[in-house]
């Protein structure tokens, strides 16, 4: 099959050098299967069945794509839209998949695209609560203008903390709102941590 190595598993490198994925594809390969294999499985032309996490994926790009005016998703989109869009619904992205997308990420057209990849990447060492960190800073101050900084946009600390302890619930291994707390206050803006009043509580 196109695009497939060792079987089931997605040559992300082929994946990555695309200009756009279909729902379909973009679910298969955040879920580390080879596409095809969970267009086979929807066309109900063969017998394979895909995790439930890939169904849940796919259904929930649906729904967004229902109403992409709001949410920005079609029924194709580019790569880093969906790396982006993953993040922001706390869904893992491989890290295969991270990395193709560093590399091949000068072949898009969109200028957001190599930030957005860039900018999803974890260090080589990374708890699981830095790497909630890192979701949380792409989730609320990725486009943030610190040279300029704007109290009214930044976001209320309650409301990052609960995103973080939400989302850390997902995992099974809900945080504290004491670390809760210490996060927002490591990745707010400084200006908004000093004197930010409207939107530090």
């Amino acid at each position: 099959m196109v695009g497939t190595i060792s079987g089931s598993r997605p040559d992300y490198d082929w994946w990555a050098k695309q200009s756009s994925w279909t729902i379909a594809e973009a679910s298969a390969l955040l879920c580390e299967i080879a596409p095809e294999l969970l267009q086979e499985h929807l066309d109900r032309s063969g017998f394979y069945n895909p995790p439930q996490k890939c169904l849940e994926i796919y259904e929930t790009l649906l729904r967004d794509a229902e109403n992409g005016k709001k949410t920005n998703i079609h029924k194709k989109n580019s790569p880093s839209l969906y790396l982006k869009w993953a993040r922001d619904k706390a869904f893992a992205i491989p890290k295969g998949l991270q990395t193709a997308m560093t590399k091949f990420c000068h072949l898009h057209d969109e200028s957001i695209d190599a930030q957005v990849v860039k900018s999803s990447l974890p260090p080589k060492y990374c708890t699981p609560d830095m790497q909630l960190m890192y979701d949380a800073v792409e989730k609320f101050w990725a486009t943030y203008d610190l040279a300029h900084p704007d109290l009214s946009k930044a976001p209320k600390k309650k409301v990052v903390m609960y995103w973080l302890e939400q989302n850390s619930a997902k995992r099974g291994d809900k945080i504290s709102q004491t670390l809760a707390e210490a996060i927002d206050t490591i990745i707010r803006c400084p200006v908004a941590r000093k004197g930010g009043t409207h939107n530090s509580k």
